[in-house]
């Protein structure tokens, strides 16, 4: 098959200068990625995060929070054409208490047309009252604000989900100075018109916590996830328990998950670090946890992985599987905290990642009832998160800090990674990445970003949004592409394309590319950094190892800046003798053309 390519780029270098001014918003970083949430007046400087994304038909509905270190907001946006473009920010909740918005909670929750917010609100450092705002109308408007539970001491955490017109709000609290601490439900049966509280334990003493690590709502049946820590450490005890309710969140049966350690504690690790990710999934009647834990004793770094199955509801689990452990199986230590669990139609995905930036996969095709071997997922990785296709569970996406794959096949193989937001460079936030699942296989992303060169100085962390949709065949239309890179301006923009049928050519294709150079730029005479026009990723872990092929400038060492082409690891179809070329020089009409490509360099002219 032979692809032709025609791109049309207008490349711009600048030197940088030497010092910048702090910024209060984000540059335009490029034409496919939207910031949500830049939009504050100049000398304003407020800093985003906890950001969650949830997708129903052609509305995304994203909500985030907003501090300037003194007060914080909490603000909702919505697009109702696919996340084209945006509505206006509505301001939800508004404080000068500085303990609003925890990392890893989750404040959003959406049911057909009907968008859930529900959130600890402090009027002060004793005064917390667990409040609830909702929009009828798919987010054009909210309520008013309501008070569901309290006042309390504190409340913390809290969690949300809806499901079939039904609403459930967990959340641990501690009612006054002294007092135990509960884990406690807010139930609605009706979409929110009203709420039945129902308890579901307590601590026992004003020292011991239960917090709510996640929750599922699906119809009547209600899944928490909690820990229960008791005693003094490294004495103590920290046990994660299942609670599962099936008469809409009033009774639980509950079931420990953890196992003892060899000292004979419970040895339990917090679920959520950082980024909101599940570690329950609920597939019919099976339900899967994921967590971590010691096996040892609390200094030593014997930390495994593990997962239960219930096939009954959640009334009953299983033995507990081990699917990972610290230094074991070529992993290194696992990052506590980061892994997430996927199901459906029998296939079962758990994706965690160790403390080197590596994501690992483990994967079932018999709803839990065995595990396939561990497989690597890529490298520079943080916050992974995953999403199963609601209508065929062989499809699962899974999206760290930049990173995006799938996998059509339930898992047994995945598509070459795609940088989403390829500002590598850049100062990312601290509150993770989310991903959501919309009509027609498109993805959407919301990840928080913080910029900084030394021509633009520093940014606030923004939040920024974009789509992935199926790669579309060639339509037989010559089309043109059109980037922008500007040093001053702190822009640097770039395109990637998720693999696809028709892009993995099998004999040759035909690559053109038109560029404008300029003097003046950054790399021009002193520097002999290669700069690529466009490339092919494989699976490689590196940059240099993960590109197939590339045309491209490089500086040699008569200082010219000449253009180059690369082929690399292309095994079945490169002899022996040409694989891993270096970069060549090439002429006005000069190819690299090993037997079966077609790779070539075009001046405008030709």
């Amino acid at each position: 098959m032979k692809v032709r390519w025609l791109l049309a780029l207008e490349i711009v270098f600048f030197l940088l200068a030497l010092t910048g001014v702090a910024q209060a918003h984000n540059p335009n970083l490029s034409y496919w990625t939207l910031n949500l949430s830049g939009d504050m007046p100049p000398g304003e400087t407020w800093d985003e995060r906890a950001q969650e994304i949830e997708v129903v038909g052609s509305t995304v509905h994203v909500s985030y929070w907003s501090t300037d270190g003194g007060s914080w907001r909490l603000y909702y946006r919505r697009s109702t054409d696919g996340g084209q473009t945006w509505q206006p920010k509505i301001l939800l909740f508004e404080t000068t208490n500085n303990n609003t918005a925890q990392r890893g909670w989750k404040y959003l929750a959406v049911d057909g047309t009907t968008v859930h917010v529900a959130y600890a609100a402090y009027h002060s450092a004793i005064d917390c009252i667990l409040t609830y705002r909702r929009s009828t109308d798919n987010g054009a408007s909210f309520e008013d604000a309501r008070a569901l539970a309290g006042p309390f001491w504190w409340i913390a955490p809290t969690r949300i989900a809806a499901n079939a017109g039904k609403v459930t709000i967990a959340f641990s609290f501690q009612a006054g100075d002294g007092a135990q601490q509960t884990l406690s439900v807010m139930n609605s049966a009706n979409g929110g018109d009203t709420f039945t509280s129902a308890e579901v334990v307590s601590s026992g003493d004003r020292y011991w916590g239960v917090p709510v690590g996640d929750l599922k709502r699906v119809g009547d049946r209600v899944y928490l996830l909690y820990r229960h820590h008791t005693g003094e450490w490294p004495f103590n005890d920290d046990v994660l328990y299942c609670a599962a309710a099936l008469d809409g969140g009033g009774n639980f049966t509950i079931t420990r998950m953890t196992t003892l350690a060899a000292d004979g504690h419970f040895r339990t690790y917090d679920v959520q670090e950082g980024s909101y990710s599940p570690n329950i999934a609920v597939d019919g009647d099976n339900i899967h946890v994921v967590w971590t834990q010691n096996d040892t004793e609390p200094y030593s770094n014997n930390r495994s992985l593990y997962t239960r199955r219930s096939t009954d509801q959640g009334q009953t689990f299983g033995d507990p599987t081990k699917l990972a452990q610290n230094q074991t199986g070529g992993i290194g230590d696992m990052n506590l905290g980061q892994e997430t669990v996927a199901a459906k139609g029998g296939y079962v995905y758990v994706v965690f990642m160790t403390s080197d930036s590596t994501v690992y996969l483990r994967r079932s095709t018999d709803s839990g009832a065995t595990f396939q071997p561990l497989q690597t997922m890529g490298s520079g990785a943080w916050w992974p998160n995953m999403v199963v296709d609601p209508a065929n569970g062989a499809k699962v996406h899974v999206f760290w800090w930049y990173t995006y794959r799938y996998s059509s096949d339930g898992g047994a193989s995945f598509a070459s990674p795609v940088v989403v937001m390829p500002f590598r460079a850049n100062f990312g936030g601290d509150t993770g990445v989310q991903m959501a699942l919309g009509p027609g296989d498109t993805k959407h992303f919301t990840v928080p970003l913080v910029f900084c060169t030394n021509a633009y100085g520093w940014g606030d962390r923004d939040i920024f949004y974009r789509s992935l949709g199926p790669t579309p065949a060639p339509s037989g239309r010559n089309r043109a592409l059109k980037t922008f890179s500007d040093g001053n301006e702190a822009r640097y923009d770039c395109m990637e394309v998720a693999s696809s049928s028709w892009l993995n050519f099998a004999s040759q294709m035909s690559a053109e590319v038109w560029v404008k150079p300029q003097p003046g730029g950054v790399n021009t005479g002193f520097t002999d950094d290669k700069r690529l026009i466009f490339h092919k990723l494989g699976n490689g872990v590196t940059p240099d190892h993960y590109r197939l092929y590339s045309l491209g400038t490089f500086t040699f060492g008569d200082e010219r800046r000449l253009a180059v082409a690369e082929l690399r690891h292309c095994r079945r179809l490169v002899p022996p003798e040409r694989r891993h070329l270096e970069p060549r020089r090439l002429g006005p009409r000069e190819c690299l053309d090993p037997p079966g490509h077609d790779l070539r360099r075009r001046g405008a002219g030709e």
